[in-house]
């Protein structure tokens, strides 16, 4: 499951059957809840024979808290809710749809994936910005890096398609839509990516601007922006 502020996507694993809403809370299902349902049905009318044994979702932002997936509890529902200041159009969505879910679905574990997991071990020269220590130390300022489920992913399929073991490669992934980021993978373990402390940075998006010059903004508020 993967809910954004205003949709929602859903997939059966392993048969891949799937359904994706749009307009969650404006013009569509009135809230995350009633999505998640009818979602759910349309899910059971796919596969009428299905039974559910886990229910996964992806989180954008785990901050230095979360390095692996993780079963949710009420511990873990606080501190995804805290990170949000960190990723404020995708975490509050995230955490709605974890709660749709686990209303709808009590009797189920539900695991959180986190997008910023598989980049937790960046070396130092590609975690630390070029701001002062204390900024990392005590604020927690630094580059997470973002879409770790799909560069981990298509890394190791890329590796299954060479024949070759991940583990042997150095491999540059790229997460191309409307949101963008490219990654370097060395030896199957993320060591440097394009996105930082929050999915802004990087390549040129759909309605990111990437990497800006900060003299650009000073030129514009010195121009009276």
């Amino acid at each position: 499951m993967n809910a954004g502020s205003s949709s929602l996507k859903m997939q059966l694993l392993p048969s891949r059957a799937g359904v994706h809403m749009e307009r969650v809370g404006a013009g569509g299902a009135p809230d995350h809840a009633s999505a998640f349902r009818s979602a759910l049905d349309r899910l059971k009318e796919l596969e009428p024979a299905v039974s559910l044994v886990a229910c996964g979702h992806r989180v954008v932002h785990g901050g230095d808290r979360f390095m692996r997936p993780t079963l949710i509890d009420d511990d873990v529902l606080e501190a995804i809710d805290d990170l949000g200041r960190l990723a404020p159009l995708h975490n509050p969505g995230g955490l709605k749809g974890i709660n749709a879910a686990r209303e709808a679905l009590p009797h189920l574990p539900h695991v959180a994936v986190f997008d910023t997991a598989f980049h937790a071990g960046l070396p130092d020269r590609a975690r630390l910005t070029g701001l002062p220590w204390q900024f990392a130390e005590r604020q927690g300022i630094r580059n997470y890096g973002f879409h770790g489920t799909n560069h981990d992913f298509v890394t190791r399929r890329a590796a299954e398609l060479l024949g070759r073991d991940r583990s042997e490669l150095r491999l540059l992934s790229l997460h191309l839509g409307n949101g963008a980021s490219a990654a370097a993978v060395k030896y199957g373990t993320s060591v440097d990516t394009t996105m930082g402390f929050t999915p802004l940075a990087g390549l040129l998006m759909g309605t990111r601007p990437g990497d800006v010059d900060p003299g650009i903004i000073l030129h514009l508020l010195a121009q009276g922006m």
